[in-house]
């Protein structure tokens, strides 16, 4: 998996790596979501989300009633390109989040297709 898909597969915001990089940073840490919200000044709502994207994604894992959430990849091709993911975030931060930012343009570009040829459509 080339790392281009794999944030578009699963990091849909700069918060999504934000918190997968924190919780990399600390693999034997397990995070509640207000201590994760706290240590990177999120809205705890929005952190609830990114980590339950998380999870659903297979990098990190959630435990007991009240989750707590600690970096745990399902596979180790996932934790391949978490492991390139923090490479790039401490050597080419700029490229990275301009990777993360490129992929609602293309996902719209793509969307825009369809509309722009329903409304050809409309005119025949």
């Amino acid at each position: 998996m080339k790392i281009k898909q794999f944030i578009a597969e699963h990091l849909e915001t700069v918060d999504h790596l934000r918190v997968l990089l924190h919780l990399k940073g600390t693999p034997r840490t397990e995070w509640d979501v207000l201590d994760v919200a706290a240590k990177l000044y999120l809205p705890p709502e929005r952190t609830a989300a990114v980590l339950a994207q998380l999870v659903i994604h297979g990098l990190v894992v959630a435990s007991g009633e009240r989750p707590r959430y600690r970096y745990h990849p399902g596979t180790p091709e996932l934790a391949d390109m978490a492991e390139t993911l923090a490479e790039m975030d401490r050597t080419q931060p700029v490229t990275l989040i301009n990777m993360i930012y490129a992929q609602p343009a293309d996902t719209q570009a793509f969307a825009d297709a369809f509309k722009l040829k329903k409304s050809k459509e409309n005119l025949t």
